[in-house]
């Protein structure tokens, strides 16, 4: 008898993203730890808050905390390129605003945006059915007060039998 080969586990070979680690920590280590404290709030959404499984909040932060950060990772890597350096960008007063800034910007829109696309929603859905009760109005003018009468249509679906349609107006 042949032996089967014991499934593959999905996602990424822990040997591989450590020999990658190690490998972006030499090249760049400048930038890591630029990224690893400057992206934060964004590990702490990750990790901590957001146990949702979309992980909305987590985008809408990491998205913006991302674009606080991606400047001083771009100097660090095109400009002076050493730990001291990216601990004094890490130090700095003004650029952990920035970065931490952006990444409060992307809590507030992610708090704010729901309830104001939810209400949006529900102006459009109250003018639909505007829009429909006005063509109900049109098609009593048309055809009569019997198209509304419910109670022929129920009392012959229980019977088996299939309403029969108002005949049309004539013109």
């Amino acid at each position: 008898m042949a032996k089967t080969a014991a499934p593959r586990k999905k996602g990424p070979n822990l040997i591989v993203m450590a020999g990658l680690a190690v490998v972006l920590l030499a090249v760049a280590l400048p930038q890591v730890l630029i990224l690893f404290f400057g992206m934060l709030p964004t590990w702490v959404a990750i990790f901590l808050i957001d146990r949702s499984k979309e992980k909305y909040a987590s985008f809408c932060v990491g998205g913006l905390n991302f674009c606080g950060t991606l400047p001083y990772v771009l100097d660090s890597w095109f400009g002076t390129n050493t730990p001291v350096a990216a601990f004094k960008i890490l130090t700095n007063a003004f650029s952990l605003l920035v970065m931490y800034g952006s990444a409060a910007l992307g809590w507030v829109i992610f708090m704010v945006v729901p309830p104001v696309v939810a209400v949006f929603l529900q102006v459009l859905n109250e003018r639909r059915v505007q829009q429909l009760r006005s063509e109900q109005k049109k098609l009593v003018d048309d055809w009569g007060e019997e198209v509304t009468d419910t109670a022929d249509a129920q009392k012959a679906s229980s019977d088996g039998e299939t309403p029969s349609a108002p005949e049309a107006p004539a013109a």
